[in-house]
This record gives structure tokens, sequence and C-alpha cells, in this order.
């Protein structure tokens, strides 16, 4: 499209805004790579299938815009304006979205890898089933987002805030998640895999049957957090801080010097997992259903004392009810 005839275009929408008469701006399927847009105002305007590669829009207004299936590649979008724009399908790819406002916007199945989303607003935003391979999303703003099903493979997340936010069955495969809030999260199913936690606020978080397998939860705060099925096989907890949740399915997990005060540890299943150096208080406890899986090995290692044998019994009815007692 020429500059002279793009000029029109632009000229006729802001007067269609004003209500001075004008026209809507259709710029579906229209070549507008490397265009220069910049604080252009294309509020509302209807720019599905365009090609927007390299296109400079920094600033610019594109509220309610319809950007579905646009070639949006290497553009410059720092600071513009996409609040509540229809980006389904879009591909995004590379481009520079430092701070852009993307609240409430639809990028069902967007491709925003490589993308630079440092400190972007996509609070309420549809990204379930979006792309974001090694996306870069430090400090951005993903309240109540809709990421599941999303690929984050090696984003990262750093200080982001995902309070509320749905990541059910997402992969965050080695994803960098470093002081990420995630309070109230639904990680259900989700993909951690050699994630990076550590000092990460996952109070309330529903990790349910998530593999956690080799993530780093240092310091992490996981006070309330559902865990039940939770895979942890190799997973750092090193100061992590628990309140009274129930957990299953921690075989393996790497629980030096973890914090279990004021924790439940209601029918846990803690086989193979090293619990060297855990720090117990009175306020910790473990029902028989729960001590009867510890081997004697695991609980020397927090200070308490063998199970008694009966006989050859180990697992037998006497253990049970002389654990019963010991866990009293």
């Amino acid at each position: 499209m020429t500059r002279n005839k793009l000029d029109r275009v632009l000229e006729l929408h802001r007067l269609w805004l004003a209500k001075e008469g004008g026209e809507q701006a259709n710029l579906s399927g229209a070549d507008l790579s490397g265009a220069d847009l910049f604080y252009a105002n294309l509020s509302g305007a209807n720019l599905g299938g365009a090609n927007l590669r390299g296109a400079y829009l920094s600033g610019a207004y594109l509220s309610g815009a319809d950007l579905s299936g646009a070639d949006l590649s290497g553009a410059d979008l720092e600071r513009a304006y996409l609040n509540s724009a229809n980006l389904s399908g879009a591909d995004v790819s590379g481009a520079d979205l430092r701070r852009a406002y993307l609240s409430g916007a639809n990028l069902y199945e967007a491709n925003l890898a490589g993308a630079d989303l440092r400190r972007a607003n996509l609070s309420g935003a549809n990204l379930s089933g979006a792309f974001l391979y090694d996306a870069n999303l430090r400090s951005a703003d993903l309240r109540d987002a809709d990421l599941r099903g999303a690929g984050l493979t090696g984003a990262n997340l750093t200080c982001a805030n995902l309070n509320n936010s749905a990541l059910r069955g997402a992969n965050l495969n080695s994803a960098d998640l470093r002081d990420a809030d995630l309070r109230n999260a639904d990680l259900r199913n989700a993909d951690l895999r050699n994630a990076d936690l550590s000092g990460a606020g996952l109070w309330d978080a529903d990790l349910h049957r998530a593999d956690l397998s080799g993530a780093n939860l240092e310091r992490a705060d996981l006070r309330g957090a559902e865990l039940t099925f939770a895979g942890l096989r190799g997973a750092n907890l090193r100061g992590a801080t628990w309140g009274d949740e129930y957990t299953d399915g921690v075989r393996g997990a790497y629980m030096r010097r973890d914090d279990l005060g004021g924790r439940y540890l209601i029918d846990e299943k803690l086989y193979e997992v090293n619990l060297r150096g855990v720090r117990t208080n009175w306020f910790t406890r473990m029902t028989a259903r729960g001590a009867r899986y510890l081997t004697d090995e695991q609980r020397a290692q927090i200070g308490m004392q063998p199970l008694p044998r009966v006989g050859n019994a180990r697992r037998g009815r006497n253990a049970t009810d002389l654990a019963r007692r010991l866990a009293r």
C-alpha cells in the first residue's frame, strides 16, 4: 500500500472514531510490512491477516482492533495499546512489546516465540494455546490471564505477576520463574520440569499432578499449595516454606534443610526422599499411615526413633499400631 493511500485511510478512520463521518479502516490482508505507524490511531480497525512484519507501531493505538492471523513478526510495538484487541493466530514472534498494553486481548494460539514482553500488561488476556517459547516476560502483569496449554519452554518469567492465572497443562519446562507471583494459580498437570521457581510465591496454588522433577523451589513459599500427586523427583526444596497442605507423590524429592514446621504429613508417600537436615518441631505431625512409609534411615535423618520390629513384620498390623503410638 502506498503512503498516500495509507494516510488517507488513517484520516478517514480518525474522523470515524470522532463520529464526524469518515470510515472505519479496513486494512484486512494489506501489505504494511515495514510501515511507519508511530502513534497511529487504529483502534477498532480491521487488520485481520495484514502483513505488518517489521512495522513501526510504537505507541500506536490498536485497542479493540482485529489483528487475527496478522503477521507482526519483528514489529516494534513498544508501549502500544492493544487492550481487547484480537490477535488470535497472529504471528508476533520476535516482536518488541515492552510495556505494551494487552489487557483483555485475545492471543489464542498466537505465536509469541522470542517476543520481548518485559513489563507488558497482559492481565486478563487469553493466551491459551499460545507459543511463548523463549519469550521474555520479566516483570509482566499476567494476573487472571488464561495460559492453559500454552508453550512457555525456556520463557523468562522472572518477577512476573501470575496471580490467579490459569496455567493448567502449560509447558513451563526450563522456564525462569524466579520470584514470580503465582498465588492462587492453577498449575494442574503443568510441566515444570527443571523450572527455576526459587523465591516464587505459590500460596494456595494448585499443583495437582504437576511435574516438578528437577525444579528449583529453593526459598519458594508453598503455604496452602495443593501438591497431591505432584512429581518432585530430584527437586530442590531447600529453605522452602510449607503450610498445612496435604501432598502425595514426592518420591525422590530433595528436601534437605526444608522447614516443615507446622506441616501435617498426612498419608505421605516419602519413598526414597532425602530428609537429612529437615527441620521439624513439635507442631509437625505424621499419622500412622504416613509414618509407615518412612524407612529407618529416613527416621534417623529427622531424629525419629526407628520402628521396633515385631518378629519379621515390618509393615504389619503390629508395626502399624506402634507407628500410630509413635506419631502421637
